[in-house]
C-alpha cells in the first residue's frame, strides 16, 4: 500500500492559523489588561479615601471636628388678645404660608375670590377675612355674596369720590341683612363730620385710618389715631401701618400707640408699593411690644480643622464652616426692654 504523503505546509497557512489561534489569545489578554485598569483605578479611589482615616484605628479621622450651638428666630404666632392682618402683596401659597406660619399674621385682606380660596387654603379664618368691595358700587352685592367673611372694606369712599353716604348705608343694610355677623370698614386718611355721622348711624359701621406718617416726615399719625378713636370710640377698630412709606424705626411707635388706645387689631400695609422684606421687622417689633409671640430654634454649627495637631486649630484659626444642622428643641423668647 502506498501511503499518501502530507504535502509540506505552506507560509500562508500557516500565518493563517497563527492568526485564528492568537486573536483569541489577544483578545483574552486585553480583557485582562482591562480589568486590571479598573482595579488598580478602583485601588486608587481606596487609597484616596483611605488618606481621610488614621491608621490606627479604622474610625479616626484625620480632622478635628467641633460644634458651636445657636438660637435663631424660627417663627412667630398670634397672642390671645390681639389680631394682626396683613395687605400682602401676593397671594401665592407660597407667601401666604409664610406671612401665616412664619410672621404670625391672623387676619388678611382679599378682593377676588381666587385670594379669598387661597387665604382659606392657608389657613387663615373667615372670620378673620377683611373683603375689600369693589370702587364700583353696582357691584357690591356679588362680592358679599359671593365673599363670606367677618368683615368687608371700602376704600376711601368720599375721598375717591366712588360711594356716597346713602350708598355705604345700603352697603351696611345689605351686609346686616345678608352677614348678620359681620362689620363694614370705611378707611380713609382724613376726617370729615360726615364719616363721624355715618359711623354712629349703624351699629355695624367701623372706621380704619389709612393715612401715614411718610418717610421723613416731621410727625406720624399717632396724634391723629388718638382723635379717631375720640371721634368713634370703639368703632375706630382698626388703622394701618405701611410696610414702607411709615418709617421702620416708627413701627414700635405705632403698634405701641394702638396698644395704648385699646385697640386690638392693626393691618400692616404691603401691597403693590411696599416692601416684602420689612415685613421681618415689622413683626420683631410687634414681639417686642406684645402683639406677638416669638419662637426659637436651635441649630448646630459644624467646623473642621485639617492640621495634624488639633491644638493649633484655635491658635491659627484653622476652623473651616461645614455645615449648620437644625435641632428639633424650640422655646418661646420673652422680651426684656433692658435687653437694647
Amino acid at each position: 500500500m502506498k501511503t499518501q504523503s502530507t504535502p509540506p505546509l505552506s507560509l500562508n497557512y500557516i500565518l493563517y492559523n497563527l492568526k485564528t489561534l492568537y486573536l483569541p489569545l489577544f483578545v483574552v489578554v486585553l480583557v485582562f489588561t482591562s480589568c486590571e485598569s479598573i482595579t488598580e483605578n478602583e485601588g486608587n479611589s481606596k487609597n484616596n479615601s483611605s488618606k481621610l482615616n488614621k491608621g490606627i484605628t479604622p474610625n479616626a479621622m484625620d480632622y478635628s471636628v467641633k460644634y458651636i450651638d445657636i438660637w435663631e428666630t424660627e417663627y412667630y404666632s398670634p397672642v390671645s388678645n390681639k389680631k394682626i392682618g396683613v395687605w400682602p402683596h401676593s397671594y401665592s401659597n407660597e407667601v401666604l404660608a409664610e406671612l401665616k406660619d412664619k410672621y404670625g399674621f391672623s387676619m388678611i385682606r382679599v378682593y377676588s375670590i381666587n385670594e379669598y380660596n387661597a387665604a382659606l387654603n392657608n389657613g387663615f379664618l373667615k372670620e378673620d377675612i377683611l373683603v375689600q368691595l369693589p370702587h364700583n358700587k353696582n357691584n357690591y352685592q356679588s362680592s358679599i355674596n359671593s365673599l363670606d367673611a367677618g368683615y368687608y372694606y371700602i376704600d376711601e369712599p368720599l375721598t375717591r369720590g366712588t360711594y356716597s353716604t346713602v350708598d355705604m348705608q345700603y352697603v351696611s343694610n345689605y351686609i346686616s341683612i345678608n352677614r348678620t355677623n359681620s362689620v363694614l370698614n370705611i378707611g380713609d386718611y382724613v376726617y370729615t363730620y360726615t364719616y363721624q355721622q355715618l359711623i354712629n348711624s349703624r351699629t355695624n359701621f367701623r372706621f380704619s385710618c389709612d393715612k401715614y406718617g411718610e418717610v421723613n416726615a416731621p410727625y406720624d399719625q399717632r396724634s391723629f389715631w388718638t382723635s379717631l378713636r375720640n371721634y368713634f370710640g370703639y368703632k375706630s377698630n382698626f388703622n394701618f401701618v405701611h410696610s414702607t412709606r411709615d418709617q421702620t424705626t416708627e413701627y414700635d411707635e405705632l403698634l405701641g400707640h394702638a396698644s395704648n388706645l385699646g385697640q386690638s387689631i392693626i393691618f400692616y400695609y404691603i401691597g403693590s408699593d411696599g416692601n416684602y422684606y420689612n415685613t421681618n421687622t415689622f413683626c420683631e417689633e410687634a414681639w417686642k411690644t406684645g402683639w406677638l409671640k416669638k419662637f426659637e430654634r436651635q441649630y448646630r454649627l459644624e467646623y473642621r480643622c485639617y492640621l495634624a495637631n488639633e491644638n493649633l486649630c484655635d491658635i491659627n484659626n484653622s476652623w473651616v464652616y461645614i455645615q449648620k444642622i437644625p435641632t428639633q428643641n424650640y422655646r418661646e423668647v420673652f422680651y426684656n426692654i433692658n435687653q437694647n
